[in-house]
């Protein structure tokens, strides 16, 4: 079809301008289109979410576990066939959390089975290596990572979360070289994290919300 000027004008079909215009506008809405479809896809994958959190912020991190709760969920359902960076990133970005997030956790069993995996893996590669920092790093994860916990509002009884967090604290502590300076001061941190867990307030679950005695467990190791 020619458009009127064309016409007019005698342009040939292929030549007319407006028709070009229109033309490259329509491909580039279908360009425009395609990335969102496509990230929507990807992020049907645990594995892809985590290529996406590996280095956002917190504000970032927050805002894709929000957005993506199922597949949140679905990587901590999967961390038995993670790899060690995997693993990384999932408790790094649980630990990166906001502490005003208010967020459902996953189980508690789910988390202490993906950071005992991790401070495992890490071990293993200590001695492999020869290198205690290796083991070290992970520790300091671990103890970001509770402390996050901690600051959740559980649907789960005390005594689940009680008892998963120290066995949390005990792995990592197994990872520690006390001979070195650097690994007894990290120590005296998850020391002073097992004295916390004793402590009534320091894990909320909500039917404490309506106790007006309850109190809020600030971290002050970090």
């Amino acid at each position: 079809m020619h458009c009127f000027q064309c016409q007019k004008e005698g342009h040939k079909k292929h030549e007319c301008p407006s028709l070009k215009q229109n033309s490259n506008r329509s491909s580039q809405d279908k360009v425009k289109k395609k990335p969102s479809i496509s990230f929507s896809i990807s992020m049907s994958k645990p594995s892809s979410l985590l290529q996406v959190l590996k280095n956002a912020d917190a504000k970032k991190i927050l805002s894709l576990v929000q957005k993506y709760p199922d597949e949140w969920i679905k990587c901590w359902n999967s961390t038995s066939s993670m790899d060690k960076n995997s693993l990384v990133t999932l408790v790094v970005s649980m630990a990166k959390l906001p502490f005003s997030a208010i967020i459902d956790p996953p189980a508690i069993q789910l988390c202490a089975k993906a950071m005992s995996k991790l401070l495992q893996l890490s071990l293993n590669e200590s001695k492999a290596n020869s290198d205690s920092d290796l083991a070290l790093k992970q520790v300091e994860n671990a103890i970001n990572f509770v402390a996050r916990l901690l600051q959740f509002t559980w649907k789960q009884s005390k005594s689940e979360i009680h008892g998963q967090i120290q066995s949390i604290l005990s792995a990592a502590n197994s990872c520690l070289t006390i001979n070195l300076p650097e690994h007894r001061l990290v120590q005296a941190k998850i020391t002073k994290y097992f004295d916390e867990l004793e402590k009534p307030w320091a894990i909320k679950t909500y039917s404490d919300e309506n106790d007006p005695s309850g109190k809020t467990f600030c971290n002050s190791f970090m």
